[in-house]
């Protein structure tokens, strides 16, 4: 129902100009949202999973201006790529863009794939980013349903398994708008039906929201991220922010920069990264890749 016409029903059309006209009015400037570049709106994808959107606009464009095509990304050393991708954390999204790069440039002429499973064979690009890809570059991609996007559905159609949840997102999405409602959807996930206490007054849905009807405003239970400092992510990263300061480190150097807990191995540590080809190893010293 619109809002103060409580006696009409929403269509499924009243639900998707709703949202639409709703996002035209108060979406947020962001810069990928200025491309339809699939090089451009990878880059985005990768550095936004499991990282703040405030965070990754500067290094976005930082990134950006460093390697501005698929070309300049496959060419450049990893070990420049890891440089310029530190802070963001999780650096092997770097490394796999990159390969995802060259697998463009190599096996595709630089042109990306347009559908999502083609999409999926580029390395580190799962389901997700792959639709995510083909509905913001080509506007072909399906529904998203990312975190935000699942919340909304949980609070809007009424507590219900995430299968259920996805095919009624499925029902109300309008395919030819792949790439304007998935921004839209997304965008309302993030800015008024946030985790906590929604903001319903600015939600274009709320006369048919079950959890307004209900006023109950659980959400799904969401993995919670484990504590970054002090655990394995933490002396990956600060291993390689060491080879980007020193370029080559002996064993016995790292062991003494590093300073890692008993509980962890540096031998272990160190052959992980050289098994993913993030360190190579060179007369003892140890460096980033060239």
């Amino acid at each position: 129902m619109w809002p103060g016409t409580e006696d009409t029903e929403m269509t499924t059309e009243d639900l998707q100009a709703a949202l639409l006209d709703w996002y035209e009015n108060n979406k947020r400037d962001l810069p990928w949202r200025h491309t339809a570049d699939p090089y451009r709106i990878l880059v985005s994808e990768v550095m936004l999973q499991q990282t703040q959107v405030s965070r990754v606009i500067p290094k976005y464009r930082a990134f950006l201006d460093e390697f501005p095509a698929a070309e300049d990304l496959a060419d450049a050393p990893l070990s420049d790529v890891l440089k310029l991708w530190s802070g963001l954390g999780y650096n092997r999204r770097a490394k796999y863009l990159k390969q995802a790069a060259e697998q463009v440039v190599n096996e595709y002429g630089g042109r990306f794939p347009r559908d999502p499973q083609t999409l999926q064979e580029l390395p580190g690009v799962g389901p997700y980013t792959a639709n995510a890809v083909a509905a913001f570059a080509f506007n072909t991609g399906g529904p998203v349903f990312d975190t935000n996007v699942r919340r909304v559905m949980y609070r809007f159609h009424g507590k219900a398994s995430d299968s259920e949840l996805e095919t009624f997102h499925t029902s109300i999405f309008p395919p030819e708008k792949s790439r304007t409602w998935n921004n839209a959807i997304m965008e309302l996930g993030s800015e008024v039906c946030v985790d906590g206490t929604p903001r319903c007054s600015n939600c274009p849905w709320r006369s048919e929201c079950t959890a307004w009807k209900t006023q109950d405003f659980d959400t799904p239970e969401v993995q919670t991220q484990s504590t970054f400092k002090g655990s394995w992510r933490f002396y990956r990263a600060k291993l390689l922010r060491l080879l980007m300061e020193h370029d080559a480190l002996p064993e016995d150097r790292i062991a003494e920069e590093l300073a890692l807990p008993d509980k962890y191995d540096l031998d272990e540590l160190i052959a992980e990264l050289v098994d993913e080809q993030m360190v190579t190893e060179s007369d003892g010293k140890y460096r980033l890749p060239e």
